[in-house]
């Protein structure tokens, strides 16, 4: 099945945008029609300008999928507005203008709040779609549930800025500030159900992802034959399918255009998926009543309408299934050394779709914390590394220099021409350099659920992880650690051979680093 995946929401992100960019032009134009560049408003002003500046760049992060950048950008633009209140507090001029340009000021304010929060949604959603895919049920939902919380704040801030606009006596403002303002009010008119629709979307999408986890469920239990308990899972299906379509349905003729679009998509694959539940269920209650020939007729009926064949039994297998696309895969073997002389091999398969996953993703980072959204240790892939590798000793501090040992030395460190931050599934098969092995060892101890961060010196990177106890390993005189929420980062400098937990390379004695803690 097909992602439901709204790009849309981006291309509506940026306008609705302009809604800011019309507030603020607006109090920049009111501020130099009644105002010197020196004095209060004029200083207020050039802060108006700079939050402008600040939130167009956030804009640019929401295009490459930088969130952390992003809400970094979003911060700095409220803190401009903040400090630009101040001065217009103490403006010295006329009532109503003073007024209107506080509340554009407040309605401003709203929008950055709304932005930030969008960012999280979308940051959610983009969560959600990659567990989706991974087929990580439970963990789509959360993140989408995450993303209606983030839209539902979204949508105080909007009505915030809103009621500011619509509080201002426009009548008592110049013929351009009048103008001004009645097209920010347009706008804000015209995009008063884009919150609700994508929210809408979401709250469909939830029913229908719980939907599809049932049906793989069901159908693992065919595989084993177990009829009745397929039969159970494919009614659950149904279920929630059903109330999926239904909330597609609903959204059909929605103002949005294209999440009206997005929904009659979904609900005509809900509709798909229902008539075929229809025949699973139907098929699982022969198999239990041990009519095989009219089951596999029922899985047959049922594959067809999804465009797949569906295995009931033995004979089901012989008479309707077809040999599924041979799914390719990318093999690298490994091989390392750990602490304790011990020798450790490991063949991997990576599937080729994954890998070109990530190579499709952005690799620019606009902020140092950026450079957190390469961590991707929730990865299906990483999920298992961290497994295999934590069976291997069950002393954290042994595994953690076990894991440390196998990506230092495990594949090799690969210099590079430019700076080119890549994710542990690409650096799994490409091999990296200092950033990119940091990122690996740091996702798969994340994985592994231990405490890690990112340590960011000028130029270089290592890792940090904690542990219950000092580190006993270290090859060096000293142990040394970084400080990030009361927590002890221990180094992991994951670049050579030989350094354990707690050591760290003469040239970095003394240096500072940003401690990019993974959350």
């Amino acid at each position: 099945m097909r992602k439901i995946r709204t790009n849309i929401m981006r291309t509506h992100l940026t306008e609705f945008a302009a809604i800011g960019v019309v507030v603020v032009l607006v109090i920049v134009l009111g501020l130099r029609l009644y105002s010197e560049p020196q004095n209060a408003f004029g200083q207020a002003d050039t802060l108006f300008n700079s939050s402008l500046e600040k939130y167009s760049q956030a804009m640019e992060c929401w295009d490459e999928n930088d969130y952390a950048g992003a809400r970094i950008k979003l911060a700095g633009a409220q803190t401009d507005v903040i400090e630009a209140r101040e001065y217009l507090e103490k403006a010295n001029v006329e009532p109503a203008v003073k007024q209107a340009a506080l509340c554009l000021c407040g309605a401003w304010s709203n929008l950055i709040e709304w932005a930030s929060c969008l960012s999280d949604a979308f940051e959610h959603y983009d969560q959600a779609m990659s567990r989706y895919g991974y087929e990580d049920w439970d963990g789509a939902v959360t993140k989408f549930l995450d993303a209606e919380e983030d839209l539902d704040r979204a949508q105080t801030h909007y009505l915030s800025a809103k009621e500011a606009l619509d509080s201002i006596d426009v009548e008592a403002l110049s013929p351009e500030l009048k103008s001004g303002m009645v097209e920010g009010q347009a706008f804000f008119a015209e995009y008063e159900t884009l919150l609700p629709d994508f929210g809408g979307l979401i709250d469909a999408l939830i029913p229908f992802v719980r939907g599809m986890g049932y049906i793989l469920e069901g159908a693992n239990y065919l595989e084993r034959y177990e009829w009745h308990t397929a039969k159970i899972a494919f009614e659950d299906s149904s279920s929630k399918i059903s109330e999926a379509k239904t909330k597609f349905g609903s959204l059909r003729d929605c103002e949005t255009a294209e999440f009206s679009s997005s929904a009659v998509e979904g609900y005509s694959m809900a509709k798909t998926m229902e008539e075929a539940l229809t025949h699973f269920i139907k098929g699982c209650e022969y198999a239990e009543a041990g009519n095989y020939s009219s089951a596999t007729t029922e899985f047959e009926i049922a594959g067809q309408i999804t465009g797949e064949t569906s295995d009931g039994d033995e004979s089901a297998e012989e008479n309707a299934a077809e040999e599924p696309e041979e799914e390719t895969f990318i093999s690298r073997d490994f091989g390392w050394e750990d602490h304790l002389g011990e020798i450790w091999t490991w063949s991997l398969d990576i599937e080729q779709w994954r890998y070109e996953y990530y190579q499709d993703l952005s690799h620019t980072a606009y902020a140092t914390e950026g450079y957190l959204k390469f961590v991707t240790y929730e990865d299906g892939q990483i999920k298992v590394m961290a497994d295999k590798l934590m069976e291997v000793y069950s002393d954290p501090e042994d595994a953690a220099n076990c894991i440390l040992a196998f990506v230092q030395t495990g594949f090799p460190y690969t210099p590079e021409d430019r700076e080119y931050w890549r994710y542990p599934v690409e650096t799994l098969v490409d091999n990296g350099d200092c950033e990119d092995k940091a990122v690996l060892f740091v996702a798969i101890m994340k994985a592994a659920e231990y405490d890690v961060a990112l340590i960011v010196f000028d130029n270089h990177v290592m890792s940090g992880v904690v542990l219950w106890n000092e580190p006993k390993y270290g090859t060096q005189k000293y142990i040394h650690w970084f400080t990030s929420d009361g927590k002890r980062y221990y180094t992991c400098e994951t670049t050579a051979e030989g350094w354990r937990v707690g050591d760290l390379p003469e040239e970095y004695e003394g240096e500072s680093a940003h401690v990019l803690v993974v959350k």
